[in-house]
């Protein structure tokens, strides 16, 4: 009896399911655990023969050989790209056998004759002949499994998984296959599994949004902050890419120290080599298949509960703190090459590329346009009083994370705050990294009658600050035109990615009359609180 269910399970997987379609140009991260992955592990495993031609053993029908274990020095990439080549050509040979046929039931299939061939004229759902089709003709046609149209509007169409670990192996990192994209709309972030079980996280920076100088300035900003013993993710070296996480590191994971030699050894460099171009963190930024990139260690943590009466105010005051403490090393020197946050880029620029997308309907253009810049006017008056008080200094501009909202920040019960994400650090007014934090509590009672009172949210946070670093009071006044131009800059930011397909799928809403009309509600709301500042 036990012979004929094996005979039988056999029979039925006798040609590939759509599953198996899909696997085959993906990876297989770890050894199968089902009856039937067994069988069809060792069918995408099979070795091409050798043949006359270049692509030979795609074009010609083959005879599956035993498969030959690759020497443990050859990529992960270079591993299975032979065999995804052939199991292409294998599912290709059989069912070209009956695509233009009549239709028949399929073994794996409890559908009937008429159901599948139903399935084959629905666009949305390709069956596994149709896939073998085209991978079939792109094949005959000299394309390759990496190869996907992009455009310079889509810069991560190219970035398939192979692609990924191909560009890992080469910088030095040993992957085992796992792969799993993280949350980042701006850029890639994938976390990777390593053969020796340890995980890394990659970040694949957008092509031309930064230069090499600036994403080597983020990167020294970030070694100075861990080097301070504060908790924020930060680039490894070269040579600490495979290096063991550090379990008992206690409090501080990638916290630098005081030597260059422990330094080195922790994947930091020393603090006094942070400010040349030409300092080992040259070795933190690499370059590959036409984008930079840079790999983390992994940092659990979870969104912290900003808005429980019990926690939120502690919580608070705590990650004012930890904020002091980052501008305290943001304050000790400027950027050179990153940008400053002014209204002529967060807010003029911004409306022209709103007012020049398609996105923008005519019935909305004129009350958006008109808002938008009455409302950048009193915004640069708010942030720039020297221009039209030449006795009123400007604010005190220093290093600033940029971009401190919850998204970008991990809470652990032992060790509290965890920074993430420096990617649009910039020079500003130590309130730009205060009030998206204050505003998470759901808080935003500030008075619009002109005073400095603000919310108990901003209280707490600035009672924690204050701990730490002087607090220029002045600058309360600067939380609403901050929210302004964010208001401002994320419409444009969704009109300028609205080309990469991650941006319709996550922000279906962008571009109907009911988002613009609500942005327009919004911005009388903040012309409002504006006006009565002044």
């Amino acid at each position: 009896m036990r012979v004929m269910k094996w005979t039988t399970l056999a029979t039925r997987w006798t040609e590939p399911t759509p599953a198996m379609m899909s696997m085959t140009t993906s990876l297989l991260p770890c050894p199968p655990r089902r009856p039937c992955d067994w069988w069809m592990h060792s069918w995408l495993q099979r070795t091409p023969a050798t043949g006359s031609g270049p692509r030979a053993d795609v074009l010609t029908p083959q005879t599956s050989a035993p498969h030959s274990k690759p020497p443990p020095h050859t990529s992960y990439v270079a591993r299975n790209a032979s065999h995804s080549a052939h199991s292409i050509a294998h599912i290709s040979s059989h069912a070209s056998h009956g695509t233009h046929c009549k239709a028949q039931r399929a073994p794996w299939s409890r559908k009937s004759p008429g159901q599948h061939a139903a399935t084959q004229h629905l666009p949305q759902l390709a069956t596994g002949r149709q896939m073998a089709y085209r991978w079939r003709i792109r094949i005959q046609r000299g394309c390759t499994m990496n190869d996907a149209p992009h455009s310079s509007l889509q810069p991560f169409a190219r970035l398939t998984p192979n692609t990924v670990l191909a560009a890992l192996e080469e910088i030095g990192l040993r992957c085992d296959g796992r792969l799993q994209a993280l949350n980042s709309f701006e850029n890639r972030v994938y976390l990777v599994g390593l053969e020796d079980g340890d995980s890394r996280v990659a970040k694949f920076y957008r092509p031309d949004r930064w230069d090499r100088n600036q994403l080597l300035e983020e990167h020294a900003f970030a070694h100075e902050i861990a080097a301070a013993e504060i908790p924020l993710a930060a680039p490894l070296h070269r040579e600490a890419l495979m290096a063991p996480d550090r379990h008992d590191s206690g409090r501080h994971e990638n916290a630098g120290t005081a030597t260059s030699a422990s330094s080195r050894k922790s994947g930091l460099p020393a603090p006094g080599n942070l400010s040349t171009p030409d300092s080992p963190l040259a070795d933190t930024l690499f370059e590959s298949h036409g984008f930079y990139v840079a790999v983390y260690r992994r940092q659990g943590g979870r969104v912290p509960e900003l808005d429980n009466i019990h926690q939120g105010p502690a919580m608070r005051e705590r990650i004012g703190q930890f904020i002091a403490r980052i501008h305290q090393v943001g304050a000790r020197r400027g950027f050179v090459h990153r940008l400053a946050l002014d209204v002529e880029r967060a807010g003029w620029a911004s409306i022209e590329r709103v007012i020049g997308c398609p996105w923008l309907p005519p019935e909305v253009r004129h009350n958006w346009e008109t808002l938008a810049r009455r409302c950048c006017e009193l915004a640069e008056r708010r942030l720039h009083p020297s221009l039209h008080q030449p006795v009123v200094a400007d604010f005190t501009q220093i290093r600033l994370h940029g971009d401190c909202h919850l998204g970008n920040l991990l809470w652990t019960e032992a060790h509290g705050p965890h920074f993430v994400d420096l990617d649009d650090c910039c020079s500003g007014p130590a309130m730009q990294d205060l009030w998206m934090i204050a505003d998470a509590a759901g808080q935003q009672d500030a008075e619009a009658d002109g005073s400095n009172a603000v919310s108990q949210a901003m209280q707490e946070l600035l009672a924690g600050y204050e701990l730490i670093r002087p607090f220029e009071r002045r600058e309360l006044a600067l939380v609403e035109p901050l929210r302004t131009l964010r208001i401002i800059r994320h419409s444009a930011w969704l009109a300028e990615r609205w080309e990469d397909p991650a941006f319709p799928a996550a922000f279906p809403w962008f571009g109907s009359v009911r988002y613009w009309q609500g942005q327009i509600i919004s911005l009388q709301e903040q012309l409002a609180q504006l006006q009565a500042g002044l």
